[in-house]
């Protein structure tokens, strides 16, 4: 990619490609697979962890305000994006 300033007055940079084709890049490469799935059995083995040391170290309640906090914090990321 060169960048190359596309008007004076504003200058602005755009990116233009410069590849030949020759480039060692394939084009007929199928897509990248979905780790949707993956991360969110993930996230619950993290969380069960974590809430497990925090269960082991200040107890139920701490636990649960935590779980009450990132409930919270995941609605209001949805409530966001939508």
């Amino acid at each position: 990619m060169q960048k190359k300033a596309d008007d004076i007055k504003t200058r602005a940079i755009v990116l233009r490609d410069t590849a030949d084709e020759n480039d060692m890049r394939d084009d007929d490469r199928p897509a990248a697979p979905n780790f949707t799935q993956a991360c969110v059995v993930m996230f619950g083995v993290n969380i069960t962890w974590i809430f497990m040391l925090i269960w082991s170290i200040w107890g139920l309640l701490a636990v649960a305000a935590l779980g009450w906090v990132v409930n919270k914090v995941i609605t209001r990321i949805d409530l966001a994006r939508n």
